[in-house]
């Protein structure tokens, strides 16, 4: 049985004194207390700086890396691409050349043939036409235009007759004069020596 009185609790040995509910809250203060001590100790605020400073410098590391990988790749397109048009600009340049002497072997044959006293203006008025064209290509193309045209005079000269043929053999020595300078300069290979023909 309790007794009551103003601002006093006076139980039968059952109930808990203030006293008591007191020190059961510090300890749980305490325990808390103690609690938060183990985590702040187990939590290193350097340990975590250093853990994000060194994965910041993995990413910034990564991200260097890919962007010098890509750098490299574009380097090498771009090296492949300007090879791959060099390689084509030769090619063409080689099969320009390689048409260019057979033209001349041609026009070697027809000036030759055009030395044959009335039959022969048929091979200069070939001659003639040839060496027009290759004027006309060079004018738009590029090439030795003033030698073309140079030729296509010889040859239409080559068509007049008696005198044709005095023209059209100065032409072949002057041709094969030009072919021996350029075959010294140049130390072409001998197959390219094997006719005089006009360029």
């Amino acid at each position: 049985m309790a007794f009551k009185m103003t601002g006093m609790n006076f139980g039968d040995g059952t109930g808990s004194s203030p006293n008591k509910q007191l020190g059961a809250v510090t300890d749980k203060l305490s325990s808390v207390k103690e609690k938060v001590s183990n985590l702040k100790d187990k939590i290193d605020p350097s340990a975590i700086k250093e853990k994000l400073s060194s994965k910041a410098t993995n990413i910034k590391e990564n991200l260097v890396a890919k962007k010098d990988a890509l750098k490299t790749k574009a380097t090498n397109v771009r090296q492949n691409l300007v090879a791959k048009k060099e390689n084509i600009k030769q090619t063409i340049a080689n099969k320009k050349q390689a048409i260019g002497k057979g033209l001349d072997n041609v026009q070697t044959g027809l000036s030759v043939a055009g030395l044959t006293p009335g039959a022969g203006i048929i091979p200069d008025a070939a001659n003639t036409a040839i060496s027009g064209a290759r004027a006309g290509y060079s004018k738009l193309f590029g090439g030795n235009t003033k030698k073309h045209v140079k030729n296509m005079a010889i040859n239409a000269g080559s068509m007049i007759p008696v005198a044709g043929q005095a023209i059209a053999a100065g032409g072949l020595a002057a041709d094969a004069t030009e072919r021996v300078t350029a075959s010294k300069k140049n130390k072409s290979n001998p197959k390219d020596f094997r006719f005089f023909g006009k360029a």
